[in-house]
């Protein structure tokens, strides 16, 4: 499918795995320049090879501020502009609210949540009509699992982040939206004993999402295809949260 995307150019947190390297295939296939962005790649990372002219990747740490904030530079440096920001990048955390600790918290929300804003407040500086930002937010802000508490308050926040970057951007033509998945099969969120094999059978379309799956949606999103959508919340989950859901631990 021809989504208008050649020529773009993208930044990805998160990109070496799952729904992130999806992401970055997929763009690729449509004529994107992509920045891939993770703490650490694999020796065996499958874009490692790729066409340096359309993909190059880069090991940042998004928990911290200056890692985060250098996203976009990067993109710039790799492919003078930055037209599409992914922010992929995400913690789960399970941590009881009995033994909630600091240390996990500030983790889960700076990776979560500030990280995010800092790649957006360096992108803010050079916004460029047409742009677009797709957050990926969490099923779970839509039910409830014990103990998790750090990580729904952070996904909760993201939503927050996309509305007031959307109000912001709106001006300059860059559009701010929400992708919020159901489960997907990477393995990134964790359970307790029985609680995944629980949650796939209240899935209406009965499995959990592969990462292209979900990555055609933010393709979708992030393209001109969706130019009058922003301020958006895009629910990719099975039809899931049209259930009354409380998980156990």
């Amino acid at each position: 499918m021809d989504l208008g995307l050649a020529g773009k150019v993208a930044a990805i947190t998160g990109a070496a795995r799952g729904l992130g390297l999806a992401t970055a295939r997929l763009l690729l296939a449509e004529g994107a320049r992509v920045l891939s962005v993770d703490r650490s790649f694999g020796e065996d990372y499958p874009l490692a090879g790729h066409d340096a002219t359309a993909h190059r990747h880069a090991v940042v740490d998004i928990a911290t501020e200056a890692g985060a904030a250098s996203i976009p530079r990067l993109a710039r440096e790799a492919f003078g502009r930055v037209d599409i920001l992914v922010l992929n990048a995400g913690r789960h955390s399970l941590e009881p609210i009995a033994g909630l600790t600091a240390g996990e918290f500030d983790l889960t929300h700076r990776t979560n949540v500030l990280g995010a804003a800092f790649v957006l407040r360096d992108y803010a500086g050079q916004l460029l009509p047409g742009g677009a930002v797709v957050i990926i937010g969490s099923t779970a802000t839509k039910s409830v699992q014990a103990n998790e508490f750090s990580y729904r308050s952070s996904k909760y926040a993201l939503r927050a982040l996309a509305e007031s970057a959307a109000i912001e951007f709106a001006p300059a033509g860059v559009r701010v939206n929400l992708v919020t998945p159901g489960a997907i099969s990477t393995g990134f969120a964790k359970f307790g004993p029985g609680v995944r094999e629980r949650l796939v059978r209240e899935i209406p379309l009965g499995h959990e999402a592969t990462p292209e799956e979900i990555a055609r949606v933010v393709a979708f999103v992030a393209s001109p295809a969706a130019s009058y959508m922003t301020g958006s919340e895009v629910l990719v989950d099975g039809g899931l949260a049209m259930r009354s859901l409380v998980l156990g631990g």
